[in-house]
């Protein structure tokens, strides 16, 4: 037997043993008792019960005083158990809001430029591929996302905030215009392409409000430098 299981079974002895009135025979009737005595053992509760029953047997209680004994172990365990479970859900919420703040600072300190790949989008400076409503005139920003897209929804302010300043912007969303998506090359989303005057004068993938600014700023320093 565990040398702390052999520790606490005498303690619960003697707490049995006084609990049962002198002459009172093994099969007599309910003995109170102050379920207190057993809290401390319903820290661990496989050690608690069993601690219970074998100090019952070496102290010969009644059964129903055993009985007794066990049950308000057993509501002693539920009660921790409770307790577990709110803390558990606690941390778990604090977790959450971690992360969520993790997210926010990410976004803050990522890289201030778009990730520009030769392979991903139409090639910079070519003309930009067909698509419905695009005036091929000035500068225009065409935004591709997704509807399950995190950053699509938090860079979505940026890209309406350039429509508000006059230049017009052609959303394309990924589940209703796949075919767009195809023939613009879009590698993911969200996906950013600047056009100037019906020409690709910056693309990339953009993460951040920061690197969407980025983006529109070096299209239009390209296009200012661009031979006539």
């Amino acid at each position: 037997m565990p040398v702390g299981l052999l520790a606490l079974v005498p303690s619960t002895a003697k707490w049995i043993s006084s609990s049962v009135t002198p002459g009172t025979p093994s099969t007599g009737a309910n003995v109170p008792f102050d379920a207190t005595v057993v809290s401390g053992a319903a820290l661990v509760p496989a050690v608690a019960v069993v601690s219970v029953v074998l100090a019952a047997v070496v102290s010969g209680a009644p059964v129903v005083v055993v009985a007794s004994a066990v049950e308000a172990v057993a509501g002693a365990v539920v009660a921790a158990l409770v307790v577990l479970g709110l803390a558990v859900l606690l941390l778990g919420a604090l977790v959450l809001a971690l992360y969520r703040q993790v997210g926010v600072l990410t976004m803050r300190l990522g890289p201030g430029v778009a990730l520009e790949l030769a392979e991903e989008g139409p090639a910079v400076g070519d003309v930009a591929p067909d698509l419905d409503g695009l005036t091929r005139v000035a500068e225009e920003l065409v935004a591709f996302f997704s509807p399950d897209c995190r950053l699509c929804r938090a860079i979505a302010p940026g890209v309406r905030a350039f429509e508000r300043e006059g230049m017009p912007v052609r959303t394309v969303y990924e589940n209703e215009e796949p075919a767009v998506f195809e023939r613009w090359a879009v590698p993911g989303t969200p996906f950013v392409v600047h056009v100037v005057d019906g020409f690709v004068a910056a693309k990339g993938t953009v993460n951040s409000l920061e690197q969407l600014d980025g983006l529109v700023a070096l299209g239009g320093a390209r296009m200012e430098h661009a031979p006539a």
